[in-house]
């Protein structure tokens, strides 16, 4: 099959591969019953870990390595200093002191494992599981390995999810984790990953309420960006991709007024028609981002004409016009995101790349684009 040459039967190889699934078979068996009988001594830990390096995925071998630990850890809580004595056992500073070095040695064992199998789910989710039993887990050396990992394989989406696993408990800057992106699509224009990640990392920009001109200066920035990934290779769909994503998201910027429930109501001021209008109700009705308010309002002139509803709120002025007989919710809000002439230059500058790259690359699929 593929062109690769058909081999003879060895039927001793065949012979001893059955001999070896047998020993591996008997093993498993072994730790699983032990694991019933509910036997949690440390020393299993060892036997486990060569199974393990023969078969990573094996989600109950890994599980039962976690019971291991986690007992050794609750046998901690339940000592009390006073009832050991040096000639009886450990201090309870010396069993944390020997979790620390349990723990440190399972993530070198992982570490291996990972080498072994760098995708493997199990492996992966045991880490994850290890970092948050750990006391004091060192998120630097995890991001190393990430780091590492992602030098081997830059589209491993089980690392790339570890990463923002650990960047959150961290506390890594986002603006730190952008740069990064831009180190790996640097590195390759091709590296589908890294420009994913850069789209959620605009999203967690603005949700922290980044300067928006600064977002829109890294926009700016990532357009000649993607156009020279483009130019380098036009067949390659990452940052295609990217690109679509940035013209279709620039709505992304805009930013309702938002009123907290902290804010006294008698802060927000508004009025109709130039006379001050009471508000006598005020409720959430988007996910904490916009809030209703119910006012007091009786017109004296006929419906049908148009009335001017101002909002004052933290030195902000927005004026609407509305007709009582057509409205029937009114929203305010203030409008942060790029202007529409804005976005019709940004197409038309694209659609004029699109068309140059046609003429040097004649038979590419940007046409389609």
């Amino acid at each position: 099959m593929h062109y690769r040459k058909k081999e003879a039967r060895n039927e001793a190889k065949e012979r001893e591969a059955k001999i070896k699934a047998q020993k591996f078979h008997d093993a498993v068996s072994k730790f699983i019953n032990l694991r019933l009988s509910g036997h949690k001594d440390l020393e299993f830990l060892r036997g486990i870990e060569n199974l393990l390096q023969i078969s990573p995925e094996f989600v109950v071998l890994w599980h039962y390595r976690k019971e291991i630990l986690i007992d050794f850890a609750k046998s901690i809580d339940t000592t009390i200093d006073e009832q050991i004595e040096d000639n009886k056992g450990d201090s309870r500073n010396d069993l944390l002191l020997k979790l620390d070095s349990l723990c440190s040695n399972e993530l070198n064992f992982i570490e291996n494992c990972l080498k072994i199998s760098p995708k493997s789910y199990a492996t992966w989710h045991h880490r994850v599981w290890l970092i948050q039993f750990m006391n004091h887990p060192d998120y630097q050396k995890e991001i190393n390995l990430c780091n590492q990992c992602l030098q081997l394989d830059e589209r491993n989406f089980h690392c790339w999810n570890y990463r923002r696993f650990i960047v959150k408990l961290a506390k890594i800057p986002t603006i730190e984790e952008f740069n990064f992106t831009t180190k790996k699509i640097d590195d390759n224009f091709s590296n589908f990953s890294s420009w994913h990640y850069r789209s959620y990392l605009y999203k967690k920009l603005l949700d922290e309420n980044q300067d928006i001109n600064v977002i829109k200066s890294m926009i700016e920035k990532d357009l000649i960006m993607v156009k020279n990934a483009i130019f380098t290779d036009p067949n390659d769909q990452s940052p295609w991709l990217y690109l679509r994503w940035l013209l279709n998201h620039q709505k992304m910027l805009e930013k309702p007024i938002s009123v907290a429930r902290s804010i006294a109501i008698n802060a927000i001021q508004i009025e109709i028609d130039e006379c001050p209008s009471s508000i006598t109700d005020f409720k959430i009705i988007a996910d904490g981002y916009i809030y209703k308010i119910q006012i007091d309002f009786n017109p004296i002139e006929n419906n049908h004409h148009h009335h001017r509803l101002i909002v004052k709120f933290d030195e902000e002025t927005i004026e609407q016009t509305f007709q009582i007989i057509d409205q029937i919710d009114c929203q305010v809000y203030l409008e942060r995101n790029l202007s529409d002439q804005s976005q019709i230059e940004n197409f038309d500058s694209k659609i004029e790349d699109l068309l140059i790259l046609l003429e040097i690359e004649p038979d590419s699929k940007c046409k389609y684009y």
